[in-house]
């Protein structure tokens, strides 16, 4: 699942946490909707870790109960400065943690992982640069680790895409795109060196023009094959 948030974090109200709140509005993360109840204040080192399993003291805590459950499904948490330092949410309201979002100012997001299978742990993040996605890994094996990224320019277009393909943790598989969306290079490492050394070039009708191949694993092609050539 490739979906990701039309816009982060854009409108300014006034107060971090209106800003922070109508960010997650935008995301469309809180299916249930935008309305309940807001709770601020100064919260203990037991009172954070309890709510989002870490524990920084003193710090600013902002809550809200989305679905009006009378459980707090969002949490805001707040550095010794007053700047927003990640945020938590049930956007499900199963009483589970499925949305974490890490902030690298007032009004700037860094990155959003994402749970989207339910089992606590996240396997879908995205980094962000201003208002635009512009990596997003994933990890589809279920281990905790991406095995997935991919890459966007300025555009939200994508530029490449990495894979491992062994479980290594590692790329294995690399994909270049061109602006139309089509594929132009794949490289692959064969040889588990972590580099690749065979690469297969692409038309942008998607026909193979040619196949590189480093035989002497110096990083660099040295045989090159065109299919339908002697």
């Amino acid at each position: 699942m490739n979906s990701r948030p039309s816009a982060v974090f854009v409108l300014r109200l006034g107060a971090p946490e209106l800003v922070l709140l109508m960010g997650i509005c935008l995301l469309g993360a809180l299916a249930v909707g935008c309305g309940g109840t807001v709770e601020t204040g100064t919260a203990t080192e037991t009172e954070i870790s309890a709510a989002v399993g870490s524990a920084e003291a003193p710090v600013e805590v902002l809550t809200r109960d989305i679905n009006n459950d009378g459980v707090a499904d969002t949490v805001f948490i707040y550095g010794e400065s007053g700047v927003p330092t990640r945020g938590e949410a049930d956007t499900t309201g199963d009483g589970q943690i499925d949305l974490w979002v890490t902030y690298a100012g007032a009004e700037a997001v860094e990155e959003i992982a994402y749970d989207r299978d339910g089992d606590g742990r996240p396997e879908e993040w995205e980094r962000y640069e201003g208002f635009l996605v512009v990596e997003r890994r994933r990890d589809t094996s279920g281990n905790g680790s991406p095995d997935h990224w991919s890459f966007f320019d300025q555009e939200s277009v994508l530029i490449e895409a990495r894979e491992d393909t062994t479980g290594n943790g590692e790329p294995d598989l690399w994909s270049e795109y061109l602006p139309a969306g089509s594929l132009e290079r794949a490289a692959y490492d064969t040889d588990g060196t972590g580099t690749p050394d065979r690469w297969v070039n692409y038309s942008e009708d998607g026909t193979v023009t040619s196949i590189q191949t480093d035989t002497d694993g110096d990083g660099i092609p040295d045989t090159v094959t065109v299919p339908g050539r002697q």
